[in-house]
């Protein structure tokens, strides 16, 4: 039988806090799948390490303190993927802000993990993310992703098709079943302004009723 060997994918390490990083790398060491190849504490350390090791995975920290100054990882991100061109980098964080995961969504990371999952579970996440898949390793971070990747969508909707708040506030007030003359007592504006200013809608819509923008704005989920 020819036996079939797995090579070992090489990891860097970067992370501020030297306990943290020696941990995480005795933690991977203990795997059959990766090689610890390198601990960097500093941004300068990083770059250098990833210069000499060319690592396969980068596990990153999102802030790296220096000092009297933090770097931030994700401003790393494209200066290591010069040096490493095709290196997998995944996020290793303590931080739970929804604007870290998506400014590393933003970056291109493959990785966006919290140093709180359980040892097996983050092992078994950075397994998917050597094996080419993009991962959240948190549901409630996920959530967050996804619900401002959706609130994005609806944004860039709304800008292509021109409505002003204005205009949405006014089939959000159709769409609750009030009539011209009863929009126009909620905005202070008269009837034959509530008409004129729905007929700007319908042109911005493409459409040619009341019902047809209304429904519209309903499934592009503007109101």
């Amino acid at each position: 039988m020819t036996s079939v060997q797995t090579t070992r994918a090489r990891v860097l390490i970067v992370d501020d806090h030297p306990t943290f990083c020696e941990g995480l790398a005795a933690l991977f060491e203990r795997t059959d799948d990766f090689e610890i190849v390198g601990k960097a504490w500093t941004s300068a350390a990083a770059l250098a390490e990833a210069r000499a090791q060319r690592p396969d995975l980068i596990l990153l920290d999102v802030a790296i303190n220096e000092g009297e100054i933090t770097v931030s990882g994700l401003d790393l991100v494209h200066q290591l993927r010069r040096i490493c061109p095709g290196v997998k980098i995944a996020i290793v964080t303590a931080q739970s802000g929804n604007e870290y995961l998506m400014s590393a969504i933003n970056v291109g990371v493959e990785g966006y993990l919290q140093k709180d999952l359980p040892p097996e579970a983050l092992i078994a996440a950075v397994r998917q993310v050597r094996a080419g898949e993009r991962v959240i390793g948190s549901a409630r971070q996920l959530t967050k992703a996804l619900t401002q990747l959706h609130e994005m969508v609806q944004e860039r909707a709304r800008n292509e098709c021109g409505l002003t708040e204005a205009e949405l506030e006014m089939l959000r007030l159709a769409a609750s079943g009030l009539n011209n003359r009863e929009i126009g007592v909620q905005q202070f504006w008269s009837e034959i302004t509530v008409k004129r200013k729905m007929q700007t809608v319908y042109r911005k819509l493409d459409v040619s009723t009341r019902a047809q923008a209304v429904a519209d704005a309903i499934r592009r989920g503007f109101v």
